[in-house]
C-alpha cells in the first residue's frame, strides 16, 4: 500500500526530477496527520514528523553504502510481496544513470531486512522483492533498468518486530561488460552473475565448442584445438628428416631429432645410387653407383663425362669422387 503522504511526496519529487534547482518538500508542505501503525492497528507513539517513511531522492548514486538510516519509529507504508508479514519501512527514489542491470542490497544492516523495488510511475508495481538473498539476513534485488528510469526503493522487514539500522548499496552489474575472456578457448561474450558478497557481479565465460582451432604459441605444433578451456597442441615433431628419428622433441618452439644409427637404410635422393645408408651423424651416404662406364652419377642422374667414372674437376683433371678433387688420376 502507499498512503496519501507518500503519494504527495512522490508527486512533488517528480517535479524535482524535471527541474535543475529543486529541494525536497518539507513536512510543513504536506499533511502532518499521524499515520496508523498497520501492524498494531493503533496510532504509533512517535510524533508526526517521525512517522514519515519517505526519505528523499538519492539521485543516481552508486556504491556500497549509498545511504544509511533506520526504520525504528517509522510506519508501515508498503507491504512487501515476498513476505507475509508487515513491518516498519523507509523508502527512497533513485534514477538509473544508464541502461543496465542493477543490484540493490542491504549488506551491513543490523536486522533482518526485506528489500523491494517499485515502479515510480506506478508504486503498486513491484519490480523486485527479496528477503535473504544477500547473505545471512541481508537482502539483494536485481533489476534491469533503462537510463533515466526512476524507481522507489523500500527498506522493510519480514514482520513488525524486525526494525533497526540499515545500509543501502546500489551497484551496476559488471559495468565493464563481459567481453574479456580469460583464454582463447572461452566464449567472446560472457555472462554476469551476482550473489552474496558479489553484488557488482562476476563475469563467467562458457568454453567454446570442442575442437575449435586455437594457437598454443608453439612452432612445434599445428592443428591445435580447444578442449574445455585448454588449447591442446597436435605435436608436429613427427616427420624427422632423412637419417633422423621420425619422432622429435620440441625445444624452445623448435623441433629437434636424434640421428638414426649408422648403417640404417636411407635415400639420398640420387637416382643412380643404390644401397644408401646413414652415417650415424644424420647424413645419408650414397651407395653403389649404377651408371655405365664413361658416365658419372650426379644428383640429376647419370651423365656423360670426359673423366669416365671419375669426377671432372675441370682443366682436364679427373679425380676420385669424394676427394674434393685432391686425388686425381689425370
Amino acid at each position: 500500500m502507499m498512503d496519501h503522504y507518500l503519494a504527495t511526496r512522490v508527486a512533488l519529487i517528480s517535479v524535482c526530477l524535471l527541474g535543475a534547482n529543486c529541494v525536497a518538500a518539507s513536512d510543513d508542505d504536506l499533511d502532518t496527520a499521524a499515520f496508523e501503525d498497520e501492524a498494531s492497528g493503533t496510532a504509533d507513539d512517535a510524533q508526526d514528523g517521525e512517522l514519515r517513511t519517505y526519505e528523499g531522492w538519492l539521485g543516481s548514486a552508486l556504491g556500497a553504502s549509498v545511504v544509511t538510516g533506520s526504520t525504528k519509529g517509522k510506519n508501515n507504508e508498503f507491504d512487501a510481496t515476498c513476505v507475509k508479514g508487515i513491518a516498519r519501512d523507509v523508502s527512497y527514489t533513485w534514477t538509473a544513470p544508464s541502461t543496465a542491470s542493477y543490484t540493490f542490497t542491504t549488506a551491513g544492516s543490523n536486522f533482518d531486512t526485506v528489500l523491494h523495488i517499485r515502479s515510480f510511475a506506478d508504486s503498486s508495481e513491484t519490480l523486485g522483492c527479496d528477503d535473504n538473498s544477500g547473505g545471512a539476513t541481508h537482502s539483494a534485488v536485481s533489476v534491469a533498468l533503462t537510463e533515466g528510469t526512476t524507481v522507489i526503493i523500500v527498506v522493510d522487514g519480514p514482520h513488525k518486530s524486525e526494525f533497526g539500522k540499515f545500509a543501502l548499496g546500489i551497484y551496476e552489474q559488471c559495468p565493464d561488460g563481459c567481453t574479456d575472456p580469460p583464454t582463447q578457448c572461452a566464449a567472446d561474450i560472457g555472462q554476469c552473475s551476482v550473489g552474496p558478497g558479489q553484488p557488482q557481479g562476476v563475469c563467467s565465460y562458457p568454453p567454446v565448442f570442442p575442437g575449435t582451432a586455437c594457437d598454443d604459441g608453439s612452432d612445434c605444433s599445428a592443428f591445435s584445438s580447444c578442449w574445455g578451456y585448454s588449447c591442446i597442441p597436435y605435436d608436429w615433431c613427427d616427420f624427422g628428416p632423412e637419417c633422423h628419428e621420425r619422432l622429435g622433441q620440441c625445444e624452445n618452439g623448435t623441433c629437434s631429432y636424434d640421428p638414426e644409427p649408422k648403417g640404417e637404410a636411407c635415400d639420398d635422393g640420387i637416382t643412380c645410387s643404390e644401397d644408401d645408408v646413414c652415417d650415424g651423424a644424420g647424413t645419408c651416404v650414397g651407395g653403389t653407383d649404377t651408371c655405365e662406364d664413361g658416365e658419372m652419377c650426379t644428383p640429376s642422374g647419370c651423365e656423360s663425362s670426359p673423366c669416365g667414372g671419375y669426377q671432372d674437376c675441370g682443366y682436364g683433371a679427373c679425380c676420385e669422387w669424394g676427394s674434393n678433387c685432391s686425388v686425381c688420376v689425370s
